[in-house]
């Protein structure tokens, strides 16, 4: 019984409590019903890590279909991907959605989701032959140190990384250092580390404003609750 099409007197139900009682609903809205429990369901399943076989055979499968019916994985790249997208492609096509983070300075990608990781928000950890550090930024507030994660931006390195820019000695020195005979990166974007190691962007240095009074804010996320959005 769906409680926006069932409507029973209170007093009747209390009198015959016993009683089972039937709501008739479209098929329409039965069909409506049903797929958006079974897709909230999904949603739930997939953030705590878990799979769902029989959504992904009942529902998911037609879906899939307009793609070929043969899609189990998706890379994506190139710019950062909504929660939300990544959330809802998983469930609506029941294929994994591998989130993958890199530069032109580091020839490529950096790192990326395992083939197997259900999780959401994150770009993986870091590729063979990749080495990944964080360094403090003490005037945006993120530090090493932070807690339950570290945090701070971003620095890659390894031999895929680029020497630096092409007659641009103030830029690369800026952006490029050598260190523990290693040739690192500094991205400029702000991220977290988790526990098995998977990386989350969380901020980019470049978005972030020094106002007034000292404080920082960030134009990324001051564009997302523009009046034009």
């Amino acid at each position: 019984m769906h409680a926006a099409y069932a409507i029973l007197n209170e007093e009747i139900i209390e009198e015959y409590d016993s009683h089972i009682y039937y709501a008739i609903l479209p098929l329409a809205h039965i069909l409506e019903l049903i797929v958006e429990s079974a897709f909230f369901g999904v949603g739930v399943k997939i953030e705590r890590g878990f799979d769902t076989p029989m959504v992904n055979e009942s529902i998911c499968k037609r879906l899939n279909g307009n793609l070929g019916g043969k899609v189990q994985y998706m890379i994506c790249g190139g710019a950062p991907l909504s929660p939300d997208t990544q959330r809802m492609m998983k469930a609506f096509l029941n294929v994994q959605i591998l989130v993958g983070y890199g530069t032109s300075e580091t020839c490529g990608g950096a790192s990326l989701m395992g083939m197997h990781d259900l999780s959401i928000g994150n770009v993986g950890a870091p590729l063979k032959g990749v080495k990944v550090r964080l360094i403090d930024w003490p005037e945006g507030g993120y530090s090493v140190n932070d807690k339950p994660y570290p945090r701070g931006e971003l620095v890659i390195g390894g031999k895929s990384i680029a020497k630096g820019y092409y007659k641009l000695p103030e830029k690369t020195e800026e952006s490029f250092e050598e260190k523990d005979g290693i040739w690192w990166f500094k991205t400029g974007d702000i991220g977290e580390i988790n526990k098995i190691g998977a990386i989350k962007i969380i901020d980019r240095k470049k978005d972030l404003i020094k106002l007034q009074f000292g404080e920082y804010i960030s134009l990324g996320k001051v564009s997302i609750f523009s009046p034009g959005k």
